[in-house]
């Protein structure tokens, strides 16, 4: 009776009605560091408890961030995530083109092989002849024979030189597109039977109906970071600020025309704050200790994780103690396994007859280490290997050996590349919604993008706006004569500019880069916008005198004097600042006494000067500044 009652109960699970669909990836939300891949997927459900497979992902997912919605008349019983080692994962479209068409070359190419045999031996056929000519030729009765077979002899023998000419050349050149291909998939790195991950969802529902799955899951290996174009179109005109994203993402999934976000979050760093552990002090204070910051977060987890029953927990990570992400972890002996996520974490189910673990990541020796009976959490370490052993990986893994592939295809721009699939300057303004949270700033890219998942940056268009700003040119010709000018930017905080690179572009022309530093608590905003070589400074030594003062004193007097001379070629007026500085004492036996022209501002803490200067257009001007050092007459005074 017993064993009626297991079959009972095991045959609904194993009659448990399975589909495999595929999900398409719909939205993705790109934040620093990672990213949140949305999937959709319809499927018509049976009545009863069934299992809706979503296949095809990538190894690399975290399998703790899935989380799956349904829209429909049914009951979603239970989700849990499996590596399929069996199932090809899909590849690139681009990848069997190119499969494709290199198997058409591969029959031109014998094709072309079978006709020049037949043509070699039809050459050799033709030089063979050579008995048959001179029999003819002794024979005074053959020789209208000889000519018909001359002629022949020689246009035949023409026309196969010409066709063995034509189809080598052919044979070259589809040898080279052979090339290329082959180059093009090595840098793909085509890999079939590559490791997928799979979503399973146990339903339930009274009756058929067709239902629709919500699926997001985070991805590492995925990253953004934002860069600007500010152009001044002269000193007298307002800054404009074009922000752009720049994307790259290597998950292990391509992603195609979908709605992308860009997120300032960074999901992966923990929003609890750190807790102070305990400083202590040694003896006569001679030592000191920090006590580590307390991660209750951290603490929890592994505690947890730890301690669950049926299960195992632990952190892969290398010889320099960096986690391994998508390192696979497999029950030794099985097919039973799981991979680490963006943390190096893993955990596992596990039955008693289990007693090994084997560890596995490219590049690295696979380690078989026995399972703890504890439930400690297992802390390993792998050594990097000179060695690519052949095991299973993960996307994640692959990605360290993965070449730049070229995106044909593919919409945005590939910063890498010396060519670009759109010509940004030609697009009209996208719309793009920006929302801002309590701890981040989202923005919501109206046009569908495809990237890649090739580690290749990809330029996404966010906004421009308009910034008030006002300029200052400025040199200091004592240490560089030439004179840079700087954006004072105000009224820049209600815009939320993240901080990031800048190109800097003035009057048309490109100046070089910068940083748009925006973690700034002041109210005005400078930017460094570089070198304008229409205004022109020069610092030339007048005189230097050096007098030596009364016997009994012991001290002498030098004195430096220099003129400084500027000159503004443009045709606007503008602002300078004009900085030198003369020598500060610090010793009592040291006497400073200084004279300039035109009055500058004098830091007399600093000895710094600034003549603050209004040039109109093609004006120059000269200022003067000397000063002399009284000093013992033994002491050698750097006086430059």
């Amino acid at each position: 009776m017993k064993w009626l009652t297991l079959v009972a109960f095991l045959m609904p699970t194993a009659l448990l009605a399975q589909q495999k669909i595929d999900a398409r990836i719909e939205h993705v939300t790109v934040f620093m560091n990672g990213a949140q891949v949305t999937r959709m997927a319809n499927a018509v459900l049976p009545v009863g408890k069934s299992e809706v497979i979503l296949r095809g992902l990538t190894p690399s997912l975290d399998p703790q961030s899935v989380t799956v919605k349904g829209e429909g008349d049914f009951t979603i019983v239970s989700v849990k995530t499996q590596l399929n080692y069996l199932e090809e994962q899909h590849r690139k479209d681009t990848i069997v083109t190119l499969e494709n068409e290199t198997a058409q070359l591969f029959k031109q190419l014998e094709d072309a092989q079978n006709k020049l045999s037949v043509l070699a031996q039809e050459e050799y056929i033709l030089n063979s002849n050579k008995s048959q000519i001179i029999g003819i030729q002794n024979n005074p009765n053959k020789t209208d024979d000889l000519k018909a077979l001359l002629d022949f002899q020689k246009t035949r023998l023409t026309e196969v030189l010409t066709q063995k000419t034509e189809i080598n050349r052919a044979v070259t050149k589809t040898q080279q597109r052979r090339n290329q291909i082959t180059q093009q998939l090595s840098e793909l790195n085509v890999r079939k039977n590559t490791t997928t991950a799979e979503v399973v969802i146990t339903v339930f529902t009274k009756t058929a109906v067709s239902g629709r799955f919500l699926m997001e899951y985070i991805v590492p290996n995925t990253s953004w970071y934002p860069i600007y174009d500010l152009r001044v179109q002269d000193v007298n005109t307002p800054m404009t600020a074009q922000m752009k994203g720049k994307v790259r993402q290597n998950s292990g999934e391509d992603w195609k025309e979908v709605q992308l976000t860009l997120s300032t979050g960074e999901p992966k760093r923990t929003g609890i704050k750190p807790e102070l552990g305990t400083w202590m002090m040694g003896s006569g204070g001679a030592s000191t200790y920090w006590g580590r910051q307390i991660n209750v977060l951290a603490d929890f987890q592994i505690q947890r994780q730890a301690t669950q029953q049926n299960k195992i927990a632990g952190l892969i990570r290398d010889d320099h103690g960096q986690a391994l992400i998508g390192a696979s972890v497999l029950i030794t002996g099985t097919n039973r396994g799981s991979i680490t996520d963006v943390d190096g974490k893993f955990n596992l189910d596990i039955n008693p007859n289990d007693k090994y673990l084997t560890v596995q990541f490219v590049g690295y020796e696979s380690q078989t280490i026995p399972i703890s009976n504890n439930g400690t959490f297992m802390d390993v370490l792998l050594k990097e290997s000179s060695v690519l052993h052949g095991v299973v990986v993960t996307s994640t893994g692959i990605s360290r050996d993965i070449l730049r592939a070229n995106p044909s295809g593919y919409l945005g721009i590939n910063a890498s590349s010396t060519t670009s699939k759109l010509d940004w300057s030609k697009q009209a303004t996208l719309n793009v919604a920006e929302k801002t949270q309590s701890t981040s700033t989202t923005y919501d890219i109206e046009l569908p993008y495809s990237v890649p998942t090739d580690n290749k940056e990809y330029q996404v268009e966010i906004k421009e706006i308009t910034l008030a700003a006002f300029y200052e040119y400025s040199c200091a010709p004592k240490l560089e004569t030439d004179v840079f000018l700087t954006a004072h930017l105000t009224d820049w905080e209600p815009y939320n500019l993240p901080e990031g690179e800048a190109n800097l572009y003035f009057e048309g022309t490109f100046l070089g880069k910068s940083v748009l530093q925006t973690q700034s608590t002041q109210d005005t905003l400078k930017i460094s916008m570089g070198r304008d070589k229409n205004i022109v400074v020069k610092r030339v030594k007048q005189k230097e005198l050096t007098t030596k003062k009364g016997v009994f004193s012991g001290k002498k007097t030098e004195s430096r004097t220099y003129e400084i001379v500027v000159k503004n070629k443009k045709k606007i007026a503008i602002s300078l600042n004009i900085e030198d500085q003369v020598p500060i004492a610090t010793d009592k036996q040291i006497e400073v006494q200084y004279s300039f022209s035109d009055a500058p501002v004098v830091d007399k803490n600093t000895g710094r000067l600034t003549w603050k200067l209004q040039l109109k257009p093609l004006e120059d001007k000269k200022l003067q500044i000397s000063y002399s050092v009284k000093h013992p007459a033994e002491w050698q005074v750097n006086m430059d």
